[in-house]
């Protein structure tokens, strides 16, 4: 059976475990911003998400612009490879025109 003294070490226990508890759900608080501690303020978070999504969109339009700009200049290289070409048969019929 249990004695006073184990009653009263047990009580302590519970009480620690208590106070532990506690001051973990504290801190869970302060960094997930529930406190207003290290997280954005709640009023600051709808704000965040229409910063993050114009971002987004901006990104978006910047890669559409680079893919068009990488698309404007393979279309530059092959109409040069065309020209290149068409240079070098001209240079065999004038050459085939001489003989």
């Amino acid at each position: 059976m249990n004695t006073l003294g184990q009653i009263q070490s047990n009580t302590q226990h519970l009480d620690t475990l208590s106070h532990i508890q506690s001051n973990t759900e504290q801190v869970v608080k302060l960094l997930t911003g529930g406190g207003h501690g290290f997280g954005p303020h709640p009023s600051a978070a709808g704000s965040l998400k229409r910063q993050r999504a114009e971002e987004a969109k901006e990104r978006g339009k910047n890669e559409e612009a680079e893919k068009q700009q990488q698309k404007e200049e393979g279309n530059g290289e092959e109409l040069q490879e065309k020209e290149e070409g068409n240079d070098e048969e001209l240079q065999k019929n004038e050459g085939c025109d001489n003989v």
